[in-house]
């Protein structure tokens, strides 16, 4: 493990070599992979095999990689990966600990995620309240950023989900979040080489349902009465 790795939520990593500077974020998988230096592994995506993945390399939210990525990369894609060259400004190095305490004002993670009765980590302002939330979920999203959760009546949330509400997450009245769905509404901006935050809210009606294992990303907003089907990954256009 290099100097200054940041690794999200829920990944899991085995037998891999990670550079420096490298931000990993959450329900990442990898095992068996070199990543490089200063590289940014969006949500949701899995690394396998004997692979290079090089310097300065950008790897998109729910990405499948299996070969060699050459440095200055942005690759993206499951079923057919698409890999184009990354150009950047040089301002620095990635520094995640850096944009935690600007973004957060955090000095530990320790303070910031706590564990409730049901075994859920909570650390977002709320507006409203789930009237139903089950265990093993991840809540964050506050002030600092601008950021929370807004809940309509009757929003009712499953297990082992991540809402990651820096950007704001809003849900709409009647609405239904299965289990183990991922929601962000924070990225990177990758046309510098520091990575910096940035911001979009999910928007999400009300009755939807949003069925186990999907994925929605910053930016989306989802109609009134839609379902999201299990394991569908949405993301704007």
């Amino acid at each position: 493990m290099g100097d200054d790795v940041f690794i999200n939520f829920r990944c899991q990593i085995q037998d891999a070599i990670i550079g420096d500077h490298t931000q990993i974020a959450s329900n990442t998988k990898i095992k068996s992979a070199i990543i490089g230096n200063n590289c940014w592994i969006g949500s949701d995506s899995c690394i396998y095999g004997k692979v290079h993945v090089g310097n300065n390399v950008v790897i998109g939210a729910h990405t499948v990689v299996s070969q060699y990525i050459p440095d200055n990369s942005v690759v993206y894609g499951r079923d057919k990966l698409e890999i184009k060259e990354r150009n950047f400004e040089n301002n620095g190095f990635p520094d995640f600990k850096l944009a935690l305490e600007k973004n957060l004002k955090l000095k530990n993670l320790g303070s910031y995620l706590r564990e409730d009765e049901s075994g859920n980590y909570i650390s977002a302002d709320f507006i409203g309240q789930p009237s139903k939330i089950g265990y093993g979920n991840i809540l964050i999203g506050n002030s600092v950023t601008n950021g929370f959760i807004k809940f309509g009546k009757n929003v009712k949330i499953g297990n082992g989900n991540i809402l990651e509400g820096a950007g704001q997450i809003e849900i709409g009245n009647n609405s239904w979040i299965g289990n183990n769905v991922h929601i962000v509404s924070n990225s990177h901006d990758y046309h510098y080489s520091k990575l910096p935050m940035t911001f979009a809210p999910v928007i999400i009606g009300s009755s939807v349902v949003i069925k186990d294992s999907a994925i929605i990303l910053a930016g989306v907003t989802i109609p009134d009465n839609t379902i999201v089907d299990k394991s569908q990954f949405v993301r704007k256009f």
